[in-house]
This record gives C-alpha cells, sequence and structure tokens, in this order.
C-alpha cells in the first residue's frame, strides 16, 4: 500500500476526516441552540442599571432581580455543558476543547466572585457606609471586566471548534 493511501484509510478509520469534524461541529451547535432557547425563555429582568447601587426599596428588587435571572441562565448552563463535555472532537480540535471548557470554569468561578461583591455591595448600602459602597462598586467590576474578556475568549474557542452557535448563546 502507498504512504498516501495508508495515511487516508487510517483518516477514515480513526474518524480523522471532515465529516467527523462536522459532526463535532453540528452536534455542538444543536446543543447551543437549545441552551439559547433556555436562556431566552427565561424573564430578563427589566432594570436599570444606575438602580443595582440604590439604597432603595428599588434598587434591593433591582439587585435580586438580577441575582435571580443569573442564577436561572447558571442552572441552564450547568444542565447544557456535560452534554457539550460530552462530545468526542477529532483529534485536532482536543487542545481547542479543553481551552474552552477552561474558560468556562473561570467564568464560573468569576460568577461567584461577583456574587460575593454584590452581596457586600448590598450590606454596604444597607448600611450606608460610603466608603464601603464605592470599595463593593469596585470589587463588582473587576470580575465583571474579567467576564468580559473570559466570555470574548470562550466566542472565540467556539468558533474554533465550529460551535458558532455556542458563541452567540450570550448575545
Amino acid at each position: 500500500m502507498k504512504p498516501a493511501a495508508a495515511v487516508l484509510l487510517m483518516a477514515v478509520l480513526t474518524g480523522c476526516g471532515s465529516s467527523s469534524s462536522d459532526e463535532f461541529s453540528k452536534a455542538g451547535n444543536a446543543i447551543c441552540r437549545d441552551l439559547r432557547k433556555t436562556v431566552r425563555a427565561i424573564d430578563r429582568p427589566k432594570i436599570d442599571t444606575l438602580h443595582l447601587t440604590e439604597q432603595s426599596v428599588r434598587g434591593s428588587r433591582a439587585r435580586a432581580e438580577l441575582a435571580k435571572y443569573n442564577a436561572a441562565v447558571s442552572r441552564a448552563a450547568r444542565r447544557i455543558l456535560p452534554r457539550l463535555r460530552a462530545l468526542e472532537p477529532p483529534a485536532g480540535l482536543r487542545a481547542k476543547r479543553d481551552e474552552f471548557f477552561a474558560e468556562i470554569a473561570s467564568l464560573g468561578r468569576l460568577a461567584k466572585r461577583s456574587s460575593r461583591a454584590q452581596a457586600r455591595l448590598t450590606a454596604a448600602i444597607r448600611h450606608g457606609d460610603r466608603k464601603a459602597i464605592d470599595s463593593a462598586i469596585t470589587a463588582v467590576a473587576v470580575p465583571a471586566r474579567q467576564s468580559l474578556q473570559a466570555n470574548q475568549r470562550i466566542d472565540a474557542d467556539a468558533r474554533a471548534l465550529g460551535w458558532t452557535a455556542c458563541a452567540a448563546v450570550r448575545s
């Protein structure tokens, strides 16, 4: 058997051909479309972000509504992620898939930091402590900025995996 034919045969037998990559992309996109549909069905709070720092009933409600929405989106993602993780990527995409899930894990840690910072902000507002409020606003801003950066990396990884529907889930 000629070397080129042997390489082609190995690619077909091991599933490294383009159809494997296409199937991987299609399956991932279908899962992400399910997640997008689920997230869109969750009532998005209609709040003015300026209310989040108010020491008022309106501010408390805005923070509670945002926390409720974020928790619902997180639950939906936690149900869907195992389905994505179960997809076996072609050999050439394994490292990118691992990067994708590492960024997802990073985003989860940032969400926990953000939640703790928001709790600090709520407590500072409740006590009327201006210095603590300013500190807590900064503490909320840092994971928010880092989350934005992580989302951009997740989007890039998703596109590289052929999961274009995953890149758009958060929009």
